[in-house]
């Protein structure tokens, strides 16, 4: 299905970062052209691709700031592309899935997503969620963010540079997700996080009943500090508020 949208669909006022580029990857040739002409409209440098290699071929001939992903493609799924660029590219990634489809969501942001828009979707929705990534992909690459190198707390160390989570000798590799949260709980630490807060800081977006993104996240970001999820010790759930992080966070440069 297509993007919902009406002709009275103004130019929106908020402008776009100068001189973005937007990869949309989709075998629907109806939505790839309706997308490809209404982010040009809106100030983008708008590419297209249909499967894998497209995808391939265009990162390689041109400098995409962030890639809309259809999950269902011939060939090689969005899954499967979205853990493969994870790989070697931080470039973000918006993922478009079936409508009402939350183990679709949920594996998309663990596999290394930003976000996601559901299936149909309007056109103004996913251009103020591209606009969302955008911002937050460059707040986290602007140079004050980038010269804290370290991040220390309990036992642990945050290289936030190469987004791993340390203890001694071992270090393990984070997800896009689950480091924006664990970001987010060390600027706070010591304070309750509301969900919604951490889904607007993280996601972008307001946390939507029923929608158990941030839980499944933080039972994630759980596992990999070995704090027990039925008494956790570091990241607890304080009910009907949210989550706090309780410990001491050093930064180092």
């Amino acid at each position: 299905m297509g993007p919902a949208h009406s002709q009275q669909d103004t130019v929106a006022t908020e402008t776009s970062p100068i001189n973005s580029s937007i990869l949309i990857v989709d075998d629907d040739l109806e939505i790839c052209d309706l997308l490809q002409r209404y982010f040009t409209k809106h100030g983008f440098d708008a590419h297209i691709a249909h499967d894998r290699q497209g995808l391939e071929k265009t990162l390689v001939e041109f400098a995409i700031d962030i890639i809309i992903l259809d999950l269902m493609l011939p060939g090689d799924d969005g899954f499967t592309i979205c853990k493969a660029l994870r790989t070697h590219t931080d470039v973000p990634i918006i993922i478009l899935t079936a409508d009402n489809d939350e183990t679709d969501r949920v594996v998309g942001l663990e596999l290394g997503a930003d976000d996601y828009v559901e299936k149909p979707f309007n056109a103004r929705e996913l251009l103020a969620r591209v606009r969302a990534v955008l911002r937050r992909h460059q707040s986290r690459q602007s140079p004050t963010r980038e010269r804290v190198r370290y991040r220390h707390f309990g036992k642990w160390r945050l290289d936030c540079l190469k987004r791993t989570l340390e203890h001694g000798k071992i270090a393990t590799k984070m997800g896009n997700p689950e480091f924006r949260l664990l970001e987010i709980l060390l600027d706070r630490a010591n304070k309750i996080i509301s969900r919604d807060e951490l889904s607007l800081a993280a996601r972008g977006r307001e946390h939507i009943p029923y929608d158990r993104t941030i839980d499944i996240q933080i039972s994630r970001l759980r596992q990999m500090l070995h704090d027990n999820g039925a008494t956790p010790e570091l990241v607890r759930t304080i009910r009907n508020e949210g989550y706090i992080l309780l410990a001491e966070v050093r930064d180092e440069y």
